[in-house]
């Protein structure tokens, strides 16, 4: 068996080995699935009322301060008032915030600072594919949103290992991220986080562009436009210190990938502080109303 069957054995099993659990999380995934086959209302709400905690919640978040409190009284009224797109973007929130907080604090690696993470970034990529008025935006929601899923899998069933991964790149400042990661785990934290949403079914070209995010120019060509997207608004909040990881240090920017999209870096700026106040606003709503 050669080097690359076995890192990928490996990240199957980590990813499979135990995959986080929560309140509703089976029953909020299988929603999103439902809404990607764009299946009549009644039919998600058939399945959120699988999980009593999550249809409840459903209601509380459509009745909650980030959508100034709408009249909503029911499930179905909740699912037809948050549209699917929101709902969608919901569940997602859901998950990564819920199995974020499952993970050991290590030195490195804090699981609240990584939900922030997830949501900012899952924000900005998707407000730069509007901004570009991109098809399909909520797949760069998705893509910036699980990028750096590995990190968290890393930390659920080795955590030791993250806070070694930061000290190899410390000592070693002129080695790239990918390198130091192959050097401590076998594999890159981009390449597990690919494994697990290719498990998790989120579409061939969001996994693609996920493996290539810190590496754009390399990504296939039917991804290289989500994968650039990713890339930017990864690049744009570390530089800010919105990071997945503590003491890693900025991941260098690909500035092609800029010129491909026909973006310029002063565009994205001026999104950050209202991304970031978003992402605060829906974390806190989402985790309130259905986590609650």
């Amino acid at each position: 068996m050669d080097n690359g069957n076995i890192a990928l054995e490996r990240m199957q099993y980590i990813v499979h080995r135990g995959s986080p659990r929560f309140v509703g999380a089976v029953g909020a995934m299988k929603v999103v699935q439902l809404i990607d086959s764009a299946v009549a209302v009644g039919t998600i709400v058939q399945e959120a009322e699988k999980s009593a905690e999550l249809a409840e919640g459903i209601v509380r978040l459509a009745r909650s301060p980030l959508y100034e409190r709408a009249e909503v009284k029911t499930l179905e009224a909740a699912v037809e008032f948050l549209g699917y797109d929101e709902l969608r973007r919901a569940m997602l929130t859901l998950a990564i915030s819920c199995w974020a907080e499952e993970c050991p604090v290590s030195g490195a690696y804090d699981p609240f600072a990584f939900r922030r993470r997830a949501v900012s970034h899952a924000l900005l990529a998707d407000a730069i594919a509007k901004r570009l008025k991109l098809a399909e935006p909520t797949k760069y929601f998705v893509a910036g949103m699980f990028s750096d899923v590995g990190y968290m899998f890393i930390a659920l069933h080795i955590p030791f290992v993250i806070d070694h991964i930061a000290l190899t790149k410390s000592r070693t400042p002129n080695v790239p991220l990918r390198e130091c990661e192959e050097r401590c785990l076998g594999f890159a934290h981009s390449d597990l986080s690919a494994v697990a949403c290719k498990e998790f079914s989120l579409g061939e070209d969001v996994t693609e562009a996920i493996r290539f995010h810190h590496e754009p120019s390399y990504a296939p060509e039917a991804t290289k436009v989500i994968a650039d997207v990713v890339h930017v608004s990864s690049y744009m909040l570390d530089r800010i210190d919105v990071l997945p990881v503590k003491s890693l240090p900025v991941a260098p920017v690909d500035a092609s990938a800029y010129s491909r999209i026909g973006l310029h870096p002063d565009e994205v700026s001026v999104l950050e502080e209202q991304v970031l106040q978003r992402a605060d606003e829906f974390l806190s709503a989402v985790r309130t109303s259905i986590a609650a």
